[in-house]
This record gives C-alpha cells, structure tokens and sequence, in this order.
C-alpha cells in the first residue's frame, strides 16, 4: 500500500506534466527523469521514440485541418452530396483511431526502455493518476488552488483511449459548419485547442 502522501504528490506531479503544450515530445524530462531514475541513455530513446510520433501526427493533423476545409466547402454547396460529406468524415475517424492505436502503442515502447524499479515507480503515477479527477473538483469547488486546462484524457469520454493527448479534430465528433458562417481553428500551443476554439470567418 503507498502513502497517501506520495500518491498525492505524484497526482500534483501528473497534473503538472499534463498541463504543458501538445505534443510535448522533446522535453525538458527533469521531473520525470528525477523521480524515475532515468539514465541519459533511457531518456534519449524515449525522446526519439517521441520525436518519431509527433512527426506523424503532425502529418496527420495538417491532414485533418485540411479535410475539415473540405467538409466546410461541401456544407456551403446546394444541393449537399452526402457521399461526398460522408468519405470525409470518415477519413476523420479513421486518423482518429490509428491516432488512439499508435498513442498506445508509444507508451508500451517507452514503457520497455524501463527496468523493473523504474517501472515499479511508474506505477506510483499511474495510481496517482486516479485522483486527478478529484483534485482537479476539488479546484473548481475552490477547496484547492490552482488552475489550468483540463488534462487530456480525463476531460471526459471524448478523449478515452488517447494516451498521448488526442490530435485536434479527434476528441469531439466532427461538426456541420454552414456556409458563410464561422468555424473554429485551432490555438497553436493550447494543450486544450481543438479545432472549433478559436473563430475564423469563411466567407
């Protein structure tokens, strides 16, 4: 049984972590490193490994703000081609779900760089990560200071099965966006941006 002190430090810690911008790839890994052990070597893979995912979802999600481009041209046509809307909202939710399979698949990876007490530690975060929830309620109560954005992966159901923070696009189903109305791009840097936080006029 842990501590209930150094399950709630590790909460406090995982709450930090979550809070930087998306992806966050390269670092600086010192409190992770720190608590973990981690050699330079570990750290250096894992930063690789990183490195390999975020250049394909970056990929991926120019790939997803263009075909939402797509969708808002075929909104504004008359009469609306449903096949045409359909192709692209899939195109959508396939990225979305290769996103969920290869954001697991990154964990297992860096998870194996591991030896048996760093990933012992591990699990003190990984239980720590149960009271997020509470922590972040306790915040909007105005029981606990501190502010900030939601946390990936815990902002509720729409981001489920994202281990790596969901691509923008990804964590709420795609939207109709009537012609000459306004869409949503998203906030460069904002951990929490998707694609309809921030209005831009199509005319």
């Amino acid at each position: 049984m842990k501590h209930p002190a150094s399950l709630f430090a590790a909460a406090l810690f995982a709450v930090s972590a979550w809070a930087q911008p998306f992806p966050v790839l390269t670092g600086p890994f010192g409190q992770v490193k720190d608590f973990l052990r981690l050699s330079d070597s570990q750290l250096q893979v894992i930063v690789e490994q990183n490195g390999e995912f975020g250049r394909w979802a970056s990929d991926k999600q120019g790939r997803i703000w263009q075909v939402q481009r797509e969708i808002a041209e075929e909104t504004r046509r008359e009469p609306l081609d449903p096949g045409a809307l359909g192709i692209r909202y899939a195109e959508i939710e396939a990225i979305c779900r290769e996103a969920r399979t290869k954001s697991a698949e990154l964990v297992a990876r860096n998870g194996a760089v591991l030896n048996e007490d760093q990933k012992a530690r591990l699990g003190i975060l990984e239980e720590a990560m149960k009271l997020a929830p509470v922590i972040l309620e306790g915040q909007r109560v105005h029981l606990l200071n501190g502010s900030g954005p939601v946390p990936a992966g815990i902002a509720g159901p729409a981001t489920a099965g994202f281990a790596v923070a969901p691509l923008a696009g990804c964590a709420v189903p795609a939207q109709i966006i009537p012609a000459g109305r306004i869409i949503r791009e998203p906030i460069p840097g904002n951990p929490g941006a998707r694609w309809f936080d921030t209005p831009v006029f199509i005319p």
